[in-house]
């Protein structure tokens, strides 16, 4: 796995991660609207990441996967806060 591949897999994890951690944010505040657009884009990002695993063919995956979810988990939070509380 390049450095490319660990990279794309970071950066989609990421978003995949951020997006679940938003949905399940939107669900407890009853954001309807919101919960579609974001299943769609997580749906989007989990083909994208076993695709790329797949291509990857690699146990290492793990590592930029990992980092990315904390990010992503992260990021969400952040966000959440600013949003709600200024």
């Amino acid at each position: 796995m390049g450095i490319d591949s660990a990279v794309y897999l970071f950066a989609c994890t990421a978003l995949y991660v951020g997006a679940k951690a938003s949905q399940q944010l939107h669900v407890c505040y009853f954001q309807w609207g919101r919960v579609v657009p974001t299943s769609f884009v997580m749906a989007l990002m989990e083909v994208t990441i076993v695709l790329s695993v797949v291509r990857a063919d690699t146990v290492m995956a793990f590592i930029p996967m990992g980092f990315g979810g904390a990010i992503g988990s992260l990021v969400a939070m952040y966000l959440n806060r600013r949003v709600k509380h200024g």
